[in-house]
């Protein structure tokens, strides 16, 4: 795996989005109370861009069409009642700044 930092995590308040330019791919960033997923920017569905959705902390919404989907805790599976999960990238926090591998891209939990 090749690590890229993407930002700060206190960078990042709890609850809130935020979206990246990453060797030149962009990535969502959602912060947790556990720390962050980084995942591609739009619903796997229709292809809604998920900035403009809601997200709690816990839980991430397409307003397009309430898809949803359960992104904490931040290692744990991502799960949701949808047709389609949410790929999300590998990500590690080293002295309060994240990374992202980028170069595997984003995957899918099995199951």
């Amino acid at each position: 795996m090749k690590w890229t930092e993407v930002c700060n995590l206190a960078d990042i308040q709890i609850g809130d989005m935020k979206e990246f330019d990453v060797s030149d791919v962009i990535v969502l960033v959602l912060r947790t109370a556990d720390g962050a997923q980084v995942i591609p920017p739009h619903c796997p569905h229709m292809d809604e861009c998920l900035i403009n959705g809601i997200f709690d902390g816990e839980t991430l919404t397409c307003t397009r069409h309430l898809w949803q989907w359960q992104v904490s805790p931040w290692n744990g599976p991502m799960t949701s009642e949808t047709e389609l999960d949410l790929a999300r990238y590998c990500t590690k926090t080293v002295d309060g700044k994240l990374s992202v591998d980028i170069e595997t891209g984003p995957v899918r939990d099995a199951g």
